[in-house]
């Protein structure tokens, strides 16, 4: 479930991703207040209080819990294992509710600590399955707040299985009132579109992922290649089906004034906060099940692990020309910081032992590059030292060479 802009009155969302497929639910959905992110007043600042996360309704673990050491097809691509994606997380509704992993699968995820899965925040959001029938909100929710967004006990977590119809890797439920929303989250623009989910018990035996640092700049520019995973559709059509085998696509990164452009998203782009990645032809995306989901820097990076850059927010239709896949923004703060934050207040607030608090960033850590505005200065043909030297500042003197 890649969200579509149509339900926020985007003008060309014709076909655009039904919001609201087979979601599920949550049982109190605690706010992650990043605040109102004054995103035209961003800097490079570290974390401030406003980014941190309400953990008031927070369950403390029991003492002894397990640490560490315990212990939807994506357009265009093709089938690939997930041994070479383990953090790659597939929610499911629980049990409870018919079918197998396969037909309950609603969105994608990232393992980044043993305990704790980043998606995104419309994943969580309004997507109750006993909310589903009108009226809203729901007259029933059995072991749920009664509001419209996701219940922790409606929900599980499989990591690490390349068929979801099988068996292999590892399924997890939900902690109790483990289901965070950002607060900034917007759901008529989609910034802020961030959530965590806290697992039950740590999952360990697969492999997590960091968000790439700032060593590795060249994973985010324009052009660079990414790639996305999921089990969300592989086509277009009408009625057509998700992927029951995990998917892959290679994407380039899209230059923020592409993406920003009025043909393709115009003013529902925020460079700040989300980046674009895809073909301007259209033919290779992400889609519908593939939300929250990882874009990950592509094989044989700087780092020489892979990293998250990105998770699958929405777009207009699915690979369709000048409507590529939108992805919030991990890679660079802010949220790259906020992540940090999140995380350990998340951690503190419900006790994880410290064998299960890992950093959540490469060891380099967080990019401001993306906020530095370089000045330039215009040569005039009439201008004066002076006039150029107060307006571009004084030029650092070389070494003269000898």
């Amino acid at each position: 479930m890649r969200e579509s802009l149509e339900d926020r009155g985007f003008p060309e969302a014709d076909g655009g991703r039904e919001r609201r497929a087979s979601g599920p639910p949550f049982r109190q959905a605690l706010v992650l207040v990043l605040g109102a992110l004054a995103l035209a007043a961003v800097t490079a600042a570290p974390v401030a209080a406003d980014y941190g996360v309400d953990t008031s309704d927070s369950v403390t673990r029991p003492a002894g819990q397990p640490g560490g050491e315990a212990r939807t097809r994506v357009i265009g691509g093709s089938g690939t294992n997930a041994s070479a994606f383990p953090w790659q997380v597939a929610l499911v509704l629980d049990s409870r509710f018919a079918g197998n992993d396969y037909e309950r699968q609603f969105c994608g995820g990232s393992l980044i600590t043993p305990y704790i899965v980043v998606t995104a925040a419309h994943c969580l959001f309004d997507t109750d399955p006993d909310c589903a029938d009108p009226p809203r909100p729901c007259g029933s929710d059995p072991g749920g707040d009664g509001s419209l967004a996701l219940d922790d006990t409606d929900v599980d977590v499989v990591v690490g299985r390349t068929t979801l119809s099988g068996t292999g890797g590892a399924e997890e439920s939900v902690y109790i009132s483990g289901v965070y929303i950002n607060g900034a989250y917007d759901p008529s623009t989609a910034r802020g579109d961030l959530g965590y989910l806290t697992l039950a018990n740590p999952i360990t035996a697969q492999a997590r992922i960091d968000i790439v640092d700032r060593n590795n700049l060249r994973a985010w520019r324009a052009g660079a290649p990414t790639r996305v995973t999921g089990y969300g559709l592989t086509e277009t059509a009408v009625g057509a089906n998700k992927s029951d085998t995990l998917q892959l696509a290679t994407v380039p990164i899209i230059a923020d004034a592409g993406c920003a452009n009025p043909f393709v998203y115009g003013s529902f782009f925020f460079r700040r906060v989300q980046i674009c990645a895809g073909f301007f032809e259209g033919g290779i995306d992400s889609c519908q099940g593939d939300s929250g989901g990882p874009l990950q820097t592509a094989a044989g990076a700087a780092s020489g692990a892979t990293r998250l850059v990105g998770v699958v927010s929405f777009g207009s239709g699915c690979a369709e020309q000048n409507k590529p896949g939108v992805y919030t923004r991990l890679a660079q703060n802010p949220f790259c910081e906020a992540v940090i934050a999140n995380v350990d207040q998340i951690e503190q607030a419900e006790g994880v032992p410290p064998a299960g608090q890992e950093a959540v960033v490469g060891p380099a850590g967080c990019s401001d590059k993306q906020f530095t505005l370089k000045k330039r200065c215009k040569k005039k043909k009439s201008s004066a030292a002076a006039v150029r030297k107060k307006r571009c500042g004084r030029k650092k003197k070389g070494r003269k060479r000898r």
